[in-house]
C-alpha cells in the first residue's frame, strides 16, 4: 500500500524517530502517571520497560529493510557471545573490589548483615528493570538516530549530556556527580557501540547498580536502597573523593574507575560477525534507498 510504503519510508528520516518516540514516550508516561490503578502503581518500571521495547521495536520493525531486532536485541546468550559476557562480568566484580578495598582501608565502621530474601529478590527485580528502562531510552532510538546523521562520536556526547542531565534532581547532586554520570554514559554508550546490544549495556548498568548498593552499601546516584550485605560508613578521607552523602558515584574515585573502565571495554569487548554481517546488510539497503529517493526527487524536479 502506498501509505505504508511512505510510512516506512519517513521511519528513515533520523528526526523523525525521534519525534515519533519521544511522543510516545511522553503521552504514555504522562497518562500512566495520572492513572490510579493499583496494579499499575505496582509494577509501574515493568509496564515502563515494556512500553519501551514496544515503541521501539514498532518503529524498527516498520523501516525500510530493517528487522526489530536490529534496534539491539540480538540474541546474545550464543557461544560466540561468552567473552563479551565474561568481561563485563570480571569488569564489575573488579569495580566493586577496587571499592570494598578502599572502604576497608578509609572506613571507621563495617556493618554486614543479611538481607531478607525477598527483599533481595525485588532489589535485583527493579535493578534490572531501571538499567534495561534507561538504556532503552538513552542508548535506543534516540543514540543510533543521532548516530545515523551526525556519527558515533556526537551522539556519544550527547546522549550521555542527557543522561548526566536526567540525574540534576537526585539528592545531593554535584558536579562531580554530574562528570561521573555523564562518563558513565560515555561508558555505557561504548559497550553499546561495540556489541551493538542494549542487552550488553543493560547488564553492566545492572552489575553496577547491583554491586555498588549491595556490596558497599553506599547511596545510589543520591539513592540509599537500605538493603546491602557489607555497609561502610564514616569515612576518614574527604567527600570529594567518596561522594559523601551522593555516594561513591559523586566522587573522585569513581572518575578514575570509569575512566580506567572505558579505556579497557574499548580494547576488550567485540562485534559478533553475525550482527556486522547482518547490521552491514541493513545500512547497505538503507543506503540504496535514500540514493533511489535522491534521485527521484532531483527527475521529479527536472
Amino acid at each position: 500500500m502506498i501509505w505504508s510504503s511512505q510510512f516506512n519510508m519517513l521511519l528513515n528520516e533520523w528526526w523523525i524517530r525521534i519525534v515519533l518516540f519521544c511522543s510516545i514516550c511522553f503521552l504514555l508516561f504522562y497518562a500512566f502517571m495520572n492513572f490510579e490503578n493499583t496494579f499499575i502503581l505496582s509494577n509501574f518500571n515493568l509496564i515502563i520497560a515494556l512500553v519501551l521495547q514496544g515503541i521501539s521495536t514498532f518503529i524498527e520493525f516498520f523501516r525500510i529493510n530493517s528487522k526489530w531486532y536490529y534496534f539491539g536485541f540480538f540474541n546474545v546468550f550464543k557461544k560466540d557471545q561468552l567473552k563479551n559476557h565474561l568481561i563485563l562480568l570480571l569488569t564489575g566484580i573488579t569495580n566493586t573490589i577496587i571499592l570494598a578495598v578502599i572502604c576497608l582501608s578509609f572506613s571507621n565502621v563495617t556493618t554486614f548483615s543479611q538481607p531478607n530474601f525477598f527483599s533481595l529478590i525485588a532489589l535485583i527485580y527493579n535493578f534490572i528493570l531501571i538499567a534495561f528502562i534507561e538504556e532503552s531510552f538513552f542508548r535506543g532510538i534516540i543514540f543510533q538516530a543521532i548516530e545515523d546523521k551526525f556519527g558515533s562520536t556526537f551522539s556519544i556526547f550527547l546522549t550521555s549530556l542527557a543522561f548526566s542531565s536526567a540525574h540534576f534532581f537526585n539528592p545531593n547532586f554535584s558536579v562531580v556527580a554530574s562528570l561521573n554520570t555523564f562518563m558513565a554514559g560515555i561508558l555505557f554508550s561504548v559497550i553499546f557501540l561495540l556489541t551493538r546490544s542494549i542487552i550488553f549495556s543493560s547488564l553492566f548498568h545492572f552489575y553496577w547498580n547491583l554491586f555498588l548498593a549491595l556490596f558497599i552499601g553506599a547511596p545510589l546516584s543520591g539513592m540509599n536502597e537500605k538493603i546491602s550485605i557489607i555497609a561502610f560508613s564514616h569515612y576518614s578521607i574527604p567527600d570529594i573523593l567518596t561522594g559523601g552523602l551522593y555516594g561513591f558515584e559523586g566522587g573522585i574515585i569513581v572518575t578514575w574507575i570509569l575512566l580506567l573502565n572505558i579505556l579497557f571495554l574499548s580494547k576488550r569487548l567485540y562485534l559478533s560477525p553475525i550482527i556486522s554481517s547482518k547490521l552491514l546488510i541493513r545500512d547497505y539497503s538503507s543506503f540504496v534507498n535514500t540514493h533511489k529517493r535522491t534521485i527521484s526527487s532531483s527527475q521529479l524536479n527536472n
